[in-house]
């Protein structure tokens, strides 16, 4: 996270950050409300790809997107 912060207060261009919800290898899940945060802080926008999580995670099988809601 500290890398991403350093890394999205850089400049002021238009940013995008890209993450899995949960890596298929390993099954780790992001630390999606982190990254969230960082980039609503730094006006940064948020692809979430979360196939891996559709129907497995969130309360209601939803998908971590479901998370941030």
């Amino acid at each position: 996270m500290q890398d991403l912060e350093k890394k999205l207060g850089k400049d002021r261009r238009r940013k995008f950050v890209v993450t899995e919800g949960i890596f298929s290898m390993n099954g780790d899940f992001s630390k999606l409300k982190e990254i969230s945060e960082l980039c609503e802080k730094h006006g940064a926008f948020l692809i979430l790809d979360d196939a891996h999580g559709d129907f497995v995670a969130g309360m209601t099988g939803e998908g971590l997107q479901s998370i941030l809601e």
